[in-house]
């Protein structure tokens, strides 16, 4: 789960989307990673007629894109930060889920309460 609020980061691929940037979502790992792939790959500016020839910002977006397909196809390790001051998101690991320990690679780090 996503909250609206959450910022999500990938740091191996220095992509940050700020709270507000997407809805809030339910789905897995691998569809958030979908989901934000498949909207940078459809809108993205000055990769298409006459700009894409000339365009520095064209290569880059088209080199990002191919590291980003890497990582959400599980092709390389990375890292999926899911920062929300709110506390509306939360990454739920599969074993866990059949009584389970639970990912070691999960790590959870919890805001303290200031009230």
């Amino acid at each position: 789960l996503k909250g609206s609020g959450c910022v999500m980061r990938v740091p191996e691929l220095e992509l940050e989307l700020e709270g507000g940037a997407m809805s809030s979502t339910l789905t897995t790992v691998e569809g958030l990673l979908e989901k934000v792939y498949l909207h940078l790959a459809s809108t993205r500016p000055f990769s298409h007629g006459d700009s894409s020839y000339s365009s520095t910002f064209a290569s880059r977006l088209k080199l990002f894109l191919s590291r980003f397909d890497a990582l959400r196809k599980a092709r390389s390790p990375f890292t999926l930060l899911l920062d929300d001051p709110m506390g509306d998101s939360n990454v739920e690991p599969p074993r866990s889920v059949l009584g389970g320990e639970g990912d070691e690679r999960l790590q959870v780090e919890r805001y303290e309460d200031e009230a």
